[in-house]
């Protein structure tokens, strides 16, 4: 495998999502829909050794593009950690702003909000609320 840098890791990234989006708009756009598609969805996916998600529908053709278009991809999960990596960045040094309790109601809890509502009556801190975020997925939080 090449040594990978930043900047070729992004050029990475980059590069597949053009592709798939390039893909899914030439079928969209009235090109023929083939199994080449799916195979080439697939070509890109070992080339860049990731899974990649498409679902794009053109409302005036109703032609539909799909892959893997039933699998979950835990993008709203990998921002709770970036997330709580930029609470913590942009926080004082002295630790008064990681040990603010914040309170919240049952209508603040959305779904999957487990360790919030465990401690709902008492709040919880900042800190906390990063630590839920990350190891236990609290959306909530």
């Amino acid at each position: 495998m090449p040594y990978r840098t930043k900047e070729t890791e992004i050029l990475g990234r980059r590069t597949l999502l053009t592709a798939g989006t390039a893909t899914a708009a030439a079928l969209l756009a009235g090109a023929p829909a083939h199994a080449a598609t799916g195979d080439r969805l697939r070509e890109l996916e070992q080339q860049h050794g990731a899974r990649l998600g498409v679902f794009a529908h053109n409302v005036r053709t109703k032609q539909t593009v799909d892959h893997r278009a039933d699998e979950l991809f835990p993008v709203c999960s990998l921002f709770k950690t970036l997330a709580a990596a930029a609470v913590l960045r942009d926080l004082d040094r002295h630790g008064e702003v990681l040990a603010r309790r914040i309170h919240y109601t049952e209508a603040d809890l959305v779904d999957g909000s487990d360790k919030t509502r465990e401690h709902l009556a008492e709040g919880m801190t900042i800190a906390e609320l990063a630590d839920v975020a990350i190891r236990y997925s609290d959306n909530t939080a």
